[in-house]
């Protein structure tokens, strides 16, 4: 049995590690969920649950088309599916509802379910070169939809980034607001003048 949950764990690891890998995602890819692990890291005692918090991570992005507004949904599922009858149902049922916490982004599940959504967003605090470079790939993705031109495209990320500058913050969590918020803020505002500019 041990051997088999091994195989198992393995195939599902070299799906999600495909999934990741796809051609047209240019954000929402493996460096994504690397760099949500090297900061889930530096917080992992913050978390009450971090076996499951890590497992969300793995999972939150899985997948993903361009556009779509049922991604977490859609990845909840797929890990679901995945970890029937090799999970305990209570686990599951903590990673699935950390995975759509990073779609009910304000209004997270539980205490680790705004820790989540700060992981995700943590590139928001980062160096400016980084935000640049993740932005970058956040349009490359998003001006691959058929309909979506480079007008379009900014106006929706400018409209995005305008719902983080509406808030009083960015972060859920006191460590992120600690470490990061600062950051993010002037990153994002930042970004969002440069955007309006060449409008």
């Amino acid at each position: 049995m041990e051997v088999e949950n091994r195989r198992a764990g393995q195939d599902v690891f070299d799906q999600l590690e495909a999934l990741y890998h796809q051609p047209w995602r240019r954000y929402h890819d493996f460096n994504h969920i690397e760099w949500c692990l090297h900061y889930f890291d530096k917080c992992r005692e913050q978390a009450a649950d971090p076996d499951s918090l890590e497992l969300a991570i793995w999972f939150h992005d899985c997948i993903y088309v361009i556009g779509a507004c049922d991604n977490e949904a859609n990845s909840r599922d797929w890990f679901l599916s995945c970890s029937e009858g090799f999970l305990k149902d209570p686990v599951r049922e903590r990673v699935a509802n950390l995975i759509m916490d990073t779609y009910f982004r304000d209004n997270p599940f539980s205490e680790d379910g705004k820790l989540m959504v700060d992981i995700d967003l943590s590139n928001l605090g980062g160096s400016w070169d980084m935000y640049v470079a993740d932005s970058k790939a956040v349009m490359d993705e998003l001006v691959q939809v058929e309909s979506a031109t480079l007008e379009s495209v900014t106006e929706q990320v400018l409209v995005f980034l305008q719902h983080l500058l509406d808030k009083e913050y960015v972060y859920h969590t006191n460590y992120y607001r600690t470490n990061f918020e600062g950051h993010a803020q002037s990153n994002i505002m930042r970004y969002a003048n440069q955007l309006k500019s060449h409008q």
